[in-house]
């Protein structure tokens, strides 16, 4: 995204007060920032839809706990299972996804508007903060770096 265009683009329609818009911040600042509340909020979505397919296979493991089923091992017939501990094992991998797709939030949930060097020249850590913390829908989502 071409920050400088957008924000001559906004000072053309917003006039003389738009000069304050980007004060103090790096087209980093902002692309970088914007970049971790779209990421985490992907996440998020990808949590929730990943409960949705756990309470699934959960439903479907107590369904089926009892339904046999011809084991295979190397693509051939080998003991006999159930349909319930086969869906078990797909139930333990999207636990796995789910772990992995927390810690993954909790790596990019970061965000920085701290001016060009990271001096806070222009802008105090108290915006910053404030900013971060009110970053999306009303609740925290991002941390300082």
């Amino acid at each position: 995204m071409d920050v400088i265009a957008f924000l001559t683009h906004v000072e053309e329609l917003a006039g003389e007060p738009a000069r304050w818009l980007h004060r103090g911040l790096t087209s980093s600042d902002v692309v970088d920032t914007a970049l971790a509340i779209l990421l985490v909020d992907a996440i998020d979505r990808m949590i929730t839809r990943t409960d949705a397919v756990l309470a699934a296979f959960r439903s479907r493991m107590q369904e089926h706990r009892r339904t046999p089923m011809i084991g295979r091992s190397h693509g051939i017939h080998a003991e006999p299972t159930t349909l319930g501990v086969a869906l078990a094992s797909h139930y333990a991998e999207f636990v796995r996804a789910r772990h992995r797709l927390k810690a993954a939030r909790a790596e990019i949930a970061f965000g920085k508007i701290a001016g060009a060097v990271g001096t806070y020249t222009h802008l105090s850590p108290g915006i910053e903060e404030d900013t971060l913390r009110h970053s999306g829908s009303g609740r925290s989502r991002l941390r300082r770096k």
